[in-house]
């Protein structure tokens, strides 16, 4: 019976696989870890700084950048920010928009 795949490369073969693995759970922390209270301290200012459940819900969603070291969450300030500003950026109405609403 013939095998394919993974099955047939040799045990100490890591094989393309692996590597594209590497790659993607490959990331530089550039800063301090914080933890997640410190984190919405850090980056938000008090009168608008979303609530912890908030945060659990977006490290869970995966769209905020986490470490995870055991069953414990870390995470860099500065790439949560870049994070926050690159998906989470909404651009306002302009006037001509605003103008063809008015007119219907």
């Amino acid at each position: 019976m013939a095998r394919t795949g993974a099955a047939q490369r040799a045990p100490g073969d890591c094989g393309a696989l692996t590597r594209k693995l590497l790659v993607m759970n490959d990331m530089t922390v550039k800063g301090k870890l914080v933890s997640a209270e410190q984190l919405l301290d850090q980056v938000f200012a008090p009168e608008c700084r979303p609530s912890l459940r908030w945060l659990r819900t977006q490290t869970k969603a995966k769209s905020i950048p986490h470490i995870r070291i055991g069953h414990l969450v870390f995470f860099d300030v500065e790439m949560v920010r870049s994070a926050l500003a690159g998906k989470r950026l909404v651009r306002g109405r302009t006037l001509a928009a605003a103008a063809v609403q008015q007119a219907a």
